[in-house]
């Protein structure tokens, strides 16, 4: 039986996936056990969660890349393949962290997100004279009304915005330092 052209390039293609599957699942796991942690040693996991991520994202990141090119692609990497792993590799690192952070402002622990909303407020309440003075009083008014209205989904969303700016910076660079 002949295969395509397709299949073909799907085998070609496996070790890639599995290898970025495994670093992303890996990335998760590790992203959702420290919100936990922080979470059962009195810190809220929303305020202090984005400091890990300039620390997870490029590693899982860069050391996917780097695995794939020496272990599983004879030494070479293609930008192609570097940027695909990086891409899927913080891509579910960013989903599951975000349903992570649904599930715990809504069901575990919803005053967690209320208490980052108040803090948030009283820091705008603190920082009122310099914003007005910086930018003006309508400003300042229309950032206090959004956060009023913020949503825990509205967390989740930029959580996954922001895993994924870092991602696609870390991920383009290390696409071209390790290729070829």
């Amino acid at each position: 039986m002949q295969t395509s052209m397709s299949d073909s390039l799907y085998q070609e293609q496996k070790p890639m996936l599995r290898n970025a599957l495994r670093y992303g699942l890996a990335g998760a796991f590790i992203s959702i056990f420290a919100l936990f942690l922080m979470f059962f040693i009195d810190r809220n996991p929303l305020f202090y969660g984005r400091y890990f991520d300039i620390v997870l994202i490029p590693a899982f990141v860069v050391f996917s890349i780097r695995d794939f090119k020496v272990n599983q692609n004879n030494g070479t990497l293609h930008f192609w393949q570097g940027m695909s792993t990086g891409i899927i590799v913080y891509i579910i690192i960013a989903i599951a962290t975000a349903l992570f952070i649904l599930l715990f402002t809504y069901i575990i622990s919803p005053e967690l997100f209320e208490a980052y909303i108040e803090n948030r407020l009283e820091l705008l309440a603190i920082k009122r004279e310099h914003i007005i003075q910086s930018i003006d009083e309508e400003s300042y008014n229309q950032t206090l009304k959004g956060l009023r209205n913020t949503q825990p989904w509205h967390l989740a969303l930029d959580d996954i915005l922001k895993k994924s700016i870092i991602g696609l910076f870390v991920t383009i660079l290390f696409s071209i330092i390790f290729r070829k």
